[in-house]
């Protein structure tokens, strides 16, 4: 089985596959969930670690030893993005919800369209609730995180009681 093949298996629905894609199976939706939920975790431990004023985990980064002026350049440059990541986690996070959210829509939709007379149905509910949640954290830190969302009403209060 060619690399190509073997990729086909696991995103087409195809008779090889018995129309049902390697990436919608069970163990690779349990993978897409700890993904989403390790990704999400990040973000709630790093809101919880800005707001008791502790970096731990900056602290830790920069304590590293390197042997070496290359490796050493290469280090700094690993700590400043590590540090840049944990100054703003929100960018990172949402561009990986988003991802797996988009690749799990990409691969319900040709599961469910490219042969519609048979469906997992089993497959495609895992997959579509997977998504959900990704979506859905997505919206969430966007309701309840982005700070121009949050301080717009609280500007405009503000404003309206200075007048």
């Amino acid at each position: 089985m060619s690399l190509g093949e073997r990729i086909k298996a696991h995103v087409i629905p195809s008779r090889a596959n018995a129309y049902r894609p390697h990436l919608l199976g069970k163990p690779w939706l349990l993978f897409f969930l700890a993904v989403v939920m390790a990704v999400e975790g990040f973000l709630v431990a790093d809101l919880v670690a800005q707001q008791s004023n502790q970096v731990f985990l900056a602290a830790v980064a920069t304590a590293v030893p390197t042997p070496d002026a290359e490796s050493r350049s290469l280090t700094q440059s690993f700590e400043r993005q590590f540090t840049r990541l944990l100054d703003e986690p929100q960018p990172p996070v949402d561009g990986a919800l988003g991802t797996m959210a988009l690749l799990l829509i990409v691969l319900v939709g040709l599961a469910f369209f490219i042969h519609l007379d048979i469906q997992a149905s089993e497959m495609l509910a895992g997959g579509v609730l997977v998504a959900a949640m990704a979506i859905s954290f997505l919206f969430l830190n966007h309701r309840f995180l982005s700070p121009g969302i949050n301080t717009l009403p609280q500007a405009q209060a503000s404003a309206t009681l200075a007048l």
